[in-house]
């Protein structure tokens, strides 16, 4: 029993690392690191290791304000990217609060099943995910221009430091959301994440240039729209999002069932129709979204972590049973 549950949880922290950057933290580090993106990635998974490691030894106590912020912040943050995401490549003409609906409506039925349950589905989605990037991997990997990485680190020694920051940041935050963080991290696991991260990295820079790669809003889709696997198995872009679905409702899921503890039910569905109100009126209706997000996002993760951190500290001693 204790195997399958270390499985189930692995299953998440595989999938977590990667929720953050779609559509901002590929973004975010390409326009920071540029061609040297891949030295900040490696040199990021280090300083992941350490912010892992220090989560990890934080106390274990328990204050359900800074828990609930936190949780609510990051739930804001998922349900905002992918109602974006699909609004812009898919519904461009469909109201914002239409494309959300059905997310909020999956969101509020996964809170409602025990974690072993929903950890239990995302364990299956992480197969198919492990399946699908695989195949677009394969699809890929032989378009890829190494040329376009050289020259090697001509950007600034501060760039690649600060890329390598923002990766860890984005890579470790999401850990937060997990239930036995402590117990059953598993650094491997990480590392795993990171590597397929930075094969994305390569394969978006190494197939579309680093000029375009900075131009496009989302690289990784019109890298991927524009592949067919041995020119017969074409929309492979729609591989990458459902790809994109699957990491989401990961992060979205742990922290509707966090909030639904602190909160309950009804609390819950408080929550979820606030941040529907926030993210309807004043974060996605404007065209200054995407910039305002990559500008700000370090800032806005690193308020997350700190939230969360100051509440370990601070928080009373939890009781164990």
């Amino acid at each position: 029993m204790k195997k399958q549950d270390n499985l189930l949880f692995n299953s998440s922290a595989f999938l977590l690392p990667f929720s953050l950057f779609i559509g901002l933290g590929i973004t975010r580090i390409i326009n920071t690191a540029r061609t040297d993106s891949w030295i900040s990635i490696i040199l990021g998974t280090i300083i992941g290791l350490i912010f892992n490691y220090t989560i990890k030894k934080l106390p274990n106590n328990d204050n359900k304000l800074t828990t609930y912020l936190a949780n609510a912040a990051l739930l804001l943050l998922g349900i905002t990217i992918i109602t974006k995401l699909v609004s812009s490549v898919y519904l461009d003409k469909t109201g914002n609060i239409t494309v959300m609906i059905p997310f909020l409506l999956l969101i509020l039925y996964s809170a409602f099943k025990d974690r072993y349950s929903i950890m239990k589905g995302i364990s299956i989605l992480n197969i198919i995910y492990l399946f699908m990037i695989l195949f677009s991997f394969a699809s890929l990997i032989p378009t890829t221009n190494l040329d376009y990485f050289k020259p090697i680190a001509i950007n600034s020694p501060f760039k690649i430091i600060l890329g390598a920051l923002e990766y860890a940041l984005y890579s470790t935050t999401p850990f937060i959301v997990l239930p036995e963080y402590k117990e059953k991290y598993n650094y491997k696991i990480y590392l795993l994440s990171s590597l397929f991260i930075l094969i994305i990295f390569i394969l978006v820079i190494g197939n579309l240039g680093i000029e375009l790669s900075t131009v496009y809003r989302y690289p990784e889709y019109m890298l991927f729209k524009n592949i067919s696997l041995l020119n017969f198995i074409e929309n492979t872009h729609n591989i990458l999002f459902f790809t994109w679905i699957i990491n989401i409702y990961t992060l979205t899921s742990h922290t509707s069932l966090n909030i639904k503890e602190i909160v309950k039910d009804k609390g819950l569905i408080i929550t979820l129709i606030l941040l529907a109100i926030i993210i309807n009126t004043f974060i996605i209706n404007t065209y200054k979204t995407p910039i305002i997000f990559l500008n700000y996002l370090d800032y806005i993760i690193l308020t997350i972590l700190s939230t969360y951190i100051l509440g370990k500290i601070f928080g009373k001693k939890k009781h164990i049973d």
